[in-house]
Parts: structure tokens; sequence; C-alpha cells
């Protein structure tokens, strides 16, 4: 990797972290400098949106962010988790076997990060990375995408900050600049159910 930039990535997910109601993912990738360069001009530091409350800061906040799709890129993944896991429950069957209900979470977390991939990859592509060069800042919301995949990860940062505010966002149908959006949630049922 010598003489590459290095790249910094992050998601988080919108919804309830506690009851595992994660509409949305959102994911940002880009060039540190970039990230940074996003975070100065927001005039922000550390931030996390569902904390503020105050309706014209989170507006101003989500105004002043903006992805060229050059040095910086933003994806907001339609996920249904909490349906999708339930769904695969019910149609397993996984009474009196608890490892099966991990084994769904696992699968789910895998399928999901095929269509993570999807998304990011022209971004890798373009700058000569693959997606094990990158790590991932995120929380415990999704360590079980990062970690079931097999891939790096590393503490919440100015990525995550940014990953949260898209989600956030895109779950109120206020999204940022430059954030490019799909719904995978059945594609991802689709997909875990068969790996099971």
């Amino acid at each position: 990797m010598t003489g590459m930039v290095s790249l910094v990535a992050a998601m988080d997910a919108s919804g309830d972290p506690h009851t595992g109601n994660h509409k949305f993912l959102g994911i940002v990738i880009g060039t540190q400098d970039k990230i940074n360069s996003i975070i100065r001009n927001m005039g922000h530091n550390r931030f996390h949106m569902s904390t503020i409350r105050n309706k014209e800061i989170r507006q101003d906040i989500l105004f002043r962010i903006s992805f060229d799709g050059n040095e910086s890129a933003a994806f907001c993944i339609r996920i249904d988790k909490n349906n999708t896991v339930s769904k695969l429950i019910q149609q397993v069957r996984t009474r009196n076997r608890p490892w099966l209900k991990r084994r769904i979470h696992a699968t789910f977390n895998r399928s999901t990060m095929h269509y993570v991939r999807q998304e990011i990859e022209g971004f890798l592509i373009k700058r000569n990375h693959s997606i094990q060069d990158v790590v991932f800042e995120c929380d415990d919301d999704c360590m079980g995408i990062i970690k079931d995949s097999g891939l790096r990860y590393a503490a919440a940062g100015y990525a995550h900050d940014l990953a949260d505010a898209v989600a956030w966002a895109n779950n109120r149908n206020m999204e940022p600049k430059g954030v490019s959006s799909a719904d995978h949630a059945s594609a991802i049922r689709e997909m875990s159910y068969r790996k099971l």
C-alpha cells in the first residue's frame, strides 16, 4: 500500500440498538483529509444526531455535510434488521436451539456486508483499494456486521459521526448532499435465508 492514500470508513444504523430495530444503515468512506475537512466545514467537533434537540442545529449540520463522490462518498441502505431477523427466526424454528439465533444474526450481518461492499466497490476501485484495506469506525450497533465479515474496525471517530448523521437523516427523508440511497432489505432477507 506504499504511496496509496489511506481511507477511513464508518457505518452506523438508525433506530434503537437495544431492540435491534435498525431500518437504515449509513455508510461513509473517504480519505482522512476529506473527512476532517467536512467536519471542519460543519464547525462542530464530535456529535451524535439523536442527542441534538435543537431542530435548527440539526438542520444546519445536515446542510453543511456534503460528499463529493471523489474523495468522499456516503450511502444509506435500507436493511430492516428487526423484521428480517424475526422472520428468519420464525422460518428456521429456533426453539430449544439458542445457537441458531446467533447463526441467524451472523448470517444477516454477512448478507448486509455483501450489499455494503456492492455500494462502496466503485469508490474502492477508483482508489485502487480493496475492502480489506479499510478500517471501519463503528459502535456496538454495527460491530457484528464488521466482525462477522472478518473486516477491520476501530472506535467511533469523525467518520462515524458522519455515518450517524447519514443514517439519522435518511430515516427522516433529510439526506445530506451526495448521499446515495438503496433499498436492499428484501435482498438481504432472501440471501440470509438461502445461506442458513
